[in-house]
């Protein structure tokens, strides 16, 4: 809830993916849920799954829930990384109460032998685990600290047992305990047919759940998930070009203006003049991971340039010197410089105020609108400029579906005409700048004027060029367009 006061968002790793600890993959979406509304804030299941065997399939009906609670008003999201195989450490594979209390205490339980046998015991009970020992063969040992044990990266527990004439679950117990917990695993734990349902639904992004990596230098002392070296290239060329999962353009929309989108990053997501020059050169012919699971230590193929913030870190396939990058505050961050504008809450007039939620950066005099309900609402917001009194207040009309989201950026237009993009509709009929939008369920809309005309009491300001840039973001497409009234 203190979160939502500050325009912020519930970024969840739920509690239970499968059906193995936190109460079932039902019990957590609806915690999801619950959160969302009870908090009035959006929520994003981060890397949504369905995580083990008895749950294949389940995907689509998980989807479905989302868009049930998108309908009902919530502002509900998600994200996934394109494999069918997960990664964690090798301690989550041991029940709750062998790690509890932290590493020390884990190592001194399977020290134990009571213990010991009763965390082999629960163990099998595992849902997880309905097929062991075959599940042995559907874990990878990918990074390990204790150098005796590095030999064991890049292999199963099956081939770790069967090497040392072990029993698989002794020897999850004994790495674990040898390496204090810090041994990383993959998982195959998902369904490559649950990958594709959530790889082409319009409300879920792209994402790579994976820490910073390298092909030399320290970062490349251990193995990892090849989801930290080749999520977006699989996308383009294994699901895109390849299996033609979905189309090219809504691959990139979902791993560029999508993700920002959701996030509040004003000045980052599309290819505009004015924002943040974010750019990735590829060649579609080419472009693909390079990563395996046995061996992930490799960049991607066909990406030749990749600029940060206007400056080239890979130029010709050669990563450069350049260090652009910096940290992305979200709307609630209260520690900006002075020339960053600090986000407020505008005044809102609708039929019910917590159906409507609005905030205001004043130093880009941009309006992040959500709407939660069906209805017309009108939003009042004050300008900056004192002297402008025909310009201090403007006044909205908002039409918008059941669970319809959308982005709302403008300074003070009081220019007459009507603009018309697809199932959008954009009309300025009255001097004081009254616009009545209408939207599809669930579409996205960024509209921002680059500059505006006032007139007040014998002072009139005009700008150069009057210009709008409209981006819808709809189900199954992305579509941009440059207009001028």
């Amino acid at each position: 809830k203190v979160a939502a006061g500050y325009g912020g968002s519930y970024i969840t790793h739920q509690r239970d993916e499968g059906d193995d600890h936190g109460g079932g993959l039902d019990a957590s979406m609806d915690e999801v849920f619950r959160i969302a509304r009870e908090a009035k804030i959006p929520a994003e299941i981060y890397h949504v799954k369905a995580s083990g065997k008895r749950n294949w399939g389940r995907m689509k009906g998980m989807l479905k829930r989302i868009e049930d609670a998108r309908a009902s008003g919530l502002d509900i999201s998600a994200d996934q990384y394109p494999w069918a195989a997960s990664s964690n450490n090798l301690d989550a594979s041991l029940p709750f109460w062998v790690r509890e209390g932290g590493s020390e205490k884990m190592v001194a339980r399977l020290s134990d032998p009571i213990r010991r046998a009763r965390a082999r015991a629960d163990f099998l009970k595992l849902p997880e685990n309905v097929d062991w020992p075959a599940g042995a063969a559907r874990i990878l040992v990918t990074s390990v600290l204790n150098a005796s044990l590095k030999k064991h990266e890049g292999q199963t527990i099956e081939q770790i047992a069967t090497a040392e004439k072990k029993d698989p679950v002794d020897t999850i117990m004994d790495i674990v305990a040898g390496d204090k917990g810090n041994t990383a695993r993959v998982s195959f734990s998902m369904s490559e047919d649950d990958v594709r349902e959530a790889l082409r639904h319009p409300f879920v992004s792209f994402a790579t759940d994976s820490g910073a990596c390298a092909e030399d230098g320290i970062l490349s002392k251990e193995k990892s998930h090849p989801r930290a070296w080749g999520s977006a290239s699989r996308i383009l060329g294994y699901y895109v070009r390849e299996q033609k999962v979905l189309g090219m353009e809504e691959a990139i929309h979902k791993m560029t203006s999508l993700p920002a989108a959701r996030m509040h990053l004003q000045d980052r997501g599309i290819v505009r003049a004015g924002m943040a020059a974010d750019l990735v050169a590829f060649d579609p012919e080419t472009v693909n991971s390079r990563a395996t699971y046995a061996d992930p230590l490799h960049y991607s193929a066909g990406i030749p340039y990749v600029a940060v913030n206007g400056q080239l870190v890979v130029d010709d396939g050669a990563i450069t010197k350049a260090r652009p990058g910096r940290p992305l505050r979200g709307p609630g961050y209260r520690g900006a410089a002075p020339d960053q504008g600090t986000p407020e809450t505008a005044s809102c007039i609708s039929p019910s105020d917590s159906d409507f939620a609005v905030r205001l950066d004043r130093k880009r005099k941009t309006w992040l609108v959500q709407s939660m309900r069906s209805g017309i609402y009108s939003l009042a917001i004050a300008d900056e400029d004192p002297r402008d009194s025909d310009c201090r207040r403007t006044t909205a009309e908002l039409t918008a579906p059941q669970g319809a989201y959308f982005e709302y950026q403008c300074l003070d237009p009081v220019r007459r005409g009507e603009v018309v993009v697809g199932t959008m509709r954009t009309s300025v009929g009255r001097p004081e700048g009254a616009w009545r939008i209408d939207l599809p369920r669930s579409a996205f809309v960024r509209i921002e004027p680059h500059s505006v005309r006032c007139r007040s009491e014998g002072y009139e300001r005009e700008s150069e060029d009057a210009s709008w840039d409209l981006v819808t973001e709809a189900a199954n497409r992305a579509k941009a367009r440059s207009l001028k009234p």
